[in-house]
Order: C-alpha cells, then structure tokens, then sequence
C-alpha cells in the first residue's frame, strides 16, 4: 500500500502530525480511533503501557465502583472530552448512560487517576482541567503497588480541595458526590 492508497483520516492525521498542527479537542474527529492519546497543552500525547501492578490497581478501584453502581455508569480508559482537551482517566463515574466516544465531562461525577510511573500529570494539568470542568470528585492514588494510598478530592469554588488522604490500608466513607465507601485494603491487595 502506498501512501496514496491510504483513507482520508489517516492522510489528514498524518499530515497534522507532520506539520506541527496545534491539537485540541476540535481534532478528536479527525483521529483513527485505533491511535491511543490524550489531547491537552497543544499537543497529541501517546504514553507507553503501564505496569501490570497499575492496571490492576485500576481493576480493583473500578470494581469497587461497579458495586455500588450499574456497571453502564462506571468506565475507565475511555475518552472524556474536558473543555479543549480529551483525557483518558483510569476510572470515572457518570451521571447516565453514555455509550459514544467522547464522554462529555458535564457527564463525569467522579474521576479516579493511578498515578503512571511515566508520568504525573495527575496533580497538574488534569487536576486544574477537572476542576475547571465542574468534575465534583477527583481521586489520585499514588505510591508503590501494595502501599498505594488515596488522596480524595472536593470541587469547592471551582477548585479541587483536599477532603482526606487514605492510608494503604486504610478504609473512607465518603457521601459526596454520592456515597462510597473507598478501601485500599482491597485496592492494595
């Protein structure tokens, strides 16, 4: 196959990535939905896998979550559209059902990020852009796999403020946005 041969998105994608293209959400349309990334600060941002030990602790946070809720409202790894950027977060909760690409945060009640070993975005740029969203609950987990604790996050004055930090192996009743009962006992297995 030549590059003649190719479909119009991929010639169109390729061209943007070749021509120094400022990205935004706007572009989330033109991009092969095989091509895994999140658009923010301009750019297009592929990241490596991550550890068996992070993907297991999102298993476990969004499992948590699927007790409580339909398992239709909770989802991870799945394109959210944030005001001009598109994020993946390893775990949120909606308000409704949605089965379309991307989710609208006005969607989102709760977003949950394991903090990658290649990156930490977390508490910056993601952090500012759910706040600014309106996302009433933001969780970051961070440390090493079986130590892992819990920073949980309140949306107050359009800005995230810490609530509590859950130990390891530490248990929180929370009642906003809805109530959750977050234990990292489980998470940390």
């Amino acid at each position: 196959m030549t590059n003649l041969d190719l479909p119009g998105v991929y010639v169109d994608f390729v061209k943007k990535m070749t021509t120094g293209h400022v990205w935004t959400a706007e572009d989330y349309g033109s991009i092969p939905e095989e091509v895994i990334c999140e658009i923010y600060d301009g750019g297009l941002y592929v990241s490596p896998s991550v550890s068996v030990g992070h993907q297991r602790a999102v298993y476990r946070l969004l499992r948590s979550f699927e007790f409580i809720f339909d398992d239709t409202l909770v989802s991870g790894d799945v394109d959210v559209r944030v005001g001009d950027k598109v994020f993946q977060p390893d775990v949120f909760v909606m308000s409704e059902r949605f089965d379309g690409r991307p989710v609208p945060a006005s969607n989102v009640r709760l977003i949950a990020e394991v903090v990658s070993d290649n990156e930490n975005i977390e508490r910056t740029t993601k952090m500012r852009e759910y706040a600014a969203a309106g996302i009433p609950a933001y969780i970051i987990v961070d440390g090493k796999n079986g130590m892992r604790t819990a920073e949980i996050f309140r949306l107050v004055d359009g800005k995230y403020e810490l609530a509590v930090t859950v130990p390891a192996n530490g248990q929180q009743v929370m009642g906003e946005p809805f109530k959750y009962i977050l234990d990292m006992g489980k998470i940390n297995k």
